[in-house]
């Protein structure tokens, strides 16, 4: 069941969204259209349909958030995330600040025999100037087993370009390098978009990515036209 309650207390919501959503941050959120091919710059949120998220109301520019979600009797794979951001005017220019945590058991697996737990963190920046934005971000996923050794370990850091040419003209970049400190493996991803306002309602996009996932190299380009009614 999905709610939403707010007021002067914050918000309170069921079913929908997730503290991780909300404050995770990405260098891939500066790219629209793309076609991501490797884990790179990703944070995972962990919140299903049957979770509950509280939002603080904004206190001297900060903002907080948990969400807490159930796997149901027949899985061990609960999960909570947490979340604070910070937004100010820098330099007449608006800064925001992100940090997020999201820890599960049982690896996500569901029934009685899941094991081990993942955790997911999250943190950066954005800074508007003008028509440019810019982002940094890292993000760490750690995956163990019940007996606490690491499976995985992977961790990645990316920035990102976002400038408004004009009412109806954006163009995006954005780089992404990542390493799995456990398998020791390496991979990175750069993309660039274009994004054209045909009219109100109707735009068009167009996104070329390129990766290299461990020394296996390759691109995707993608084009759409989207309306809004």
């Amino acid at each position: 069941m999905k709610l939403f309650i707010s007021g002067d207390f914050g918000e309170l919501r069921t079913g929908t969204g997730s503290a991780g959503d909300t404050f995770g941050i990405s260098a891939k959120g500066t790219v629209e259209g793309e076609v991501s091919v490797v884990s790179a710059g990703t944070f995972v949120a962990l919140a299903k349909d049957n979770s509950i998220s509280y939002y603080t109301p904004s206190v001297n520019n900060f903002k907080g958030g948990a969400t807490f979600t159930d796997a149901g009797t027949d899985s061990e794979a609960d999960s909570s995330e947490f979340g604070l951001s910070f937004s100010s005017d820098v330099g007449g220019n608006a800064l925001t600040i992100k940090y997020a945590l999201a820890d599960q058991s049982g690896n996500g697996i569901t029934g009685e025999d899941a094991t081990g737990s993942s955790e997911a963190r999250s943190y950066g920046a954005s800074y508007s100037v003008g028509d440019f934005t810019f982002t940094l971000a890292a993000n760490e996923q750690i995956v163990e087993t019940a007996a606490g050794a690491e499976e995985s370990k992977i961790e990645n850091t990316g920035f990102g370009l976002k400038f408004g040419v004009n009412d109806d003209v954006t163009v995006g970049i954005y780089s992404v390098d990542g390493k799995d400190k456990v398998a020791n493996t390496e991979f990175s991803e750069t993309a660039a978009s274009l994004t054209y306002v045909i009219a109100p309602g109707l735009s068009t996009n167009l996104s070329h990515t390129d990766y290299d996932n461990n020394g296996e190299t390759g691109s995707n380009t993608a084009a759409y036209i989207k309306v809004a009614f």
